[in-house]
């Protein structure tokens, strides 16, 4: 990556097409879960790679470039909620281990139950603040590291522990009442 980088810098813009190639589902599958929109997902994907080109040269290689491309995607979510005062995922893609630490291990076997629960998840994860609601995607979904979502959204990594953590036990707190009033 450095090479590339380098290229670019250097002024071989043509070089930037494998950053954009290695790294453009990743940022607009981002952006589509956290705003379920796919015409605003494509528009903050674009803009995350037109600001990556002209600030290229101020990457700092301490972190790695995907960690720098996911804090320019979260500027720019940030200056879209900002403009739209909403946002929205999608939880489709939800992993059978965040199931199993959800329910504290208990197994759904019956698919009716496991498209329920979807759908209470869902409903759990969309009544969180957009700050929790960012870093469990960032965490379960994009596979980040305390230390990456730290440096992606600017928090400590105290702060970052702390989101994941209350966002972790408000939605088990639903699924439990959800379970609660099943068995009534």
């Amino acid at each position: 990556m450095k090479r590339i980088i380098g290229k670019i810098i250097e002024g071989n813009a043509s070089y930037f097409r494998h950053i954009v190639k290695k790294y453009e589902k990743d940022i607009f599958y981002y952006f589509f879960r956290m705003t379920k929109n796919y015409d605003d997902s494509n528009d903050l994907s674009q803009e995350v790679f037109l600001r990556a080109y002209k600030y290229l040269s101020t990457y700092n290689d301490k972190y790695t470039f995907s960690t720098w491309l996911f804090r320019i995607a979260h500027n720019c979510l940030i200056d879209h909620w900002k403009k739209r005062n909403k946002g929205a995922i999608s939880i489709e893609k939800l992993k059978d281990k965040y199931h199993y630490e959800l329910t504290n291990g208990e197994k759904v076997s019956e698919k009716a139950e496991w498209n329920e629960l979807k759908k209470q998840v869902k409903k759990a994860i969309f009544s969180l603040p957009s700050s929790f609601r960012e870093v469990m995607i960032l965490r379960v979904i994009e596979e980040k590291s305390y230390e990456e979502i730290s440096d992606i959204t600017g928090a400590s990594m105290s702060s970052v522990k702390v989101r994941i953590h209350r966002a972790r036990k408000a939605i088990k707190n639903i699924l439990k009442e959800y379970y609660e009033r099943g068995k009534k």
